[in-house]
């Protein structure tokens, strides 16, 4: 049995992320004109809250009746966060099959390209932090 590749075990997740309703997702205060007030959220995205948007554009709309604000703030960051880790993955994925292949050139040569642990550590985490800073 064969342990699936990092690209294989990513793509579900991509494709969750692709099929979801676009963002921004954002979390509003849904007791408004709601008498007694409760501890209610809803995370919605702009399509939702604007009357003049395209009829094709999706929206969503989920209310939260836990009274967490911050359960309605996780989900709403979800898609980009989601996104953001997806590329932070990629990127170091790329990386390790770029070492792979410049080891496979000629690892016993003096002028190979490989470098030590703590240059690779440095250049897998600049990936990963601009991977994580880019706009999903």
């Amino acid at each position: 049995m064969t342990t699936p590749g990092i690209p294989a075990l990513l793509e579900p997740i991509q494709e969750r992320l692709d099929a979801a309703t676009p963002g921004p997702w954002e979390t509003y205060d849904a007791n408004e004109g709601e008498w007694p007030p409760r501890p209610m959220w809803c995370v919605a995205n702009d399509a939702f809250h604007n009357p003049t948007a395209d009829e094709d554009e999706p929206w969503l709309a989920v209310e939260i009746h836990t009274g967490c604000k911050e359960d309605a703030d996780f989900i709403a960051a979800s898609p980009t966060d989601t996104a953001r880790l997806l590329a932070a993955v990629k990127a170091v994925e790329e990386w390790c099959l770029n070492l792979d292949a410049v080891e496979k050139v000629n690892p016993s040569s003096s002028d190979n390209l490989n470098a030590s642990a703590g240059a690779v550590a440095n250049i897998l985490r600049k990936s990963i932090e601009s991977a994580l800073r880019e706009e999903a």
